[in-house]
């Protein structure tokens, strides 16, 4: 067995796993559990393939974000309340990285050579690909708070996102950057 667990989102008590016997034969499994109570809420399989490489909690716990492993790595998203999938995309068959809620209604993912903007609306899932300007395209780590968009590449460089364009970029670390922070009242790039 494989498992995967992220953190519960503010204000709610889910957590969450994955879990697959054979991650490269089966569909995994998505269970969504109650940390207070250890009682299940919702269980997921049959969307995905191979196993689950990233999973989020939109803000208000409403959503979550999965990313599989198959070959065009595609995004479902799940409305936890009706207990159903809402959407599935494939991506790209570059490899994705991470998924994270911007907001409720708007996730980025990041990889190898991308930035996708993501935006849920009624009639489905809208993308918009990362503008980059001439820098680095691989992309290792991503941290979101509010508006701040922040992501760290494969050589040391971090990455200041407005919407989907790069705008700011300064070196910090001589290797790559693979786990990034928003701590409060730190602002990294000029």
């Amino acid at each position: 067995f494989f498992f995967l667990m992220i953190r519960r989102p503010p204000r709610s008590t889910h957590c969450i796993s994955s879990a697959a016997s054979d991650v490269y034969k089966r569909q995994p499994y998505i269970h969504i559990w109650n940390s207070n109570t250890c009682l299940p809420i919702a269980s997921f399989r049959g969307h995905l393939e191979k196993g689950i490489k990233s999973l989020a909690f939109s803000p208000n716990g409403e959503y979550l974000a999965a990313v599989d492993i198959s070959p065009y790595h595609s995004l479902a998203v799940y409305d936890l309340s009706n207990k159903e999938l809402l959407f599935i995309s494939k991506t790209d068959p570059l490899l994705i990285l991470q998924v994270v809620f911007k907001s409720d209604e708007e996730l980025v993912t990041i990889g190898v050579m991308q930035f996708i903007s993501w935006r849920i609306t009624s009639a489905g899932l809208n993308s918009k690909s990362g503008i980059f300007k001439g820098l680095n395209k691989v992309l290792g780590c991503i941290a979101v708070d509010s508006d701040l968009i922040l992501t760290g590449n494969a050589i040391g460089e971090i990455y200041q996102w407005n919407g989907n364009i790069v705008v700011a970029s300064k070196k910090v670390h001589n290797g790559a950057i693979d786990c990034l922070t928003i701590a409060e009242d730190l602002y990294l790039l000029p």
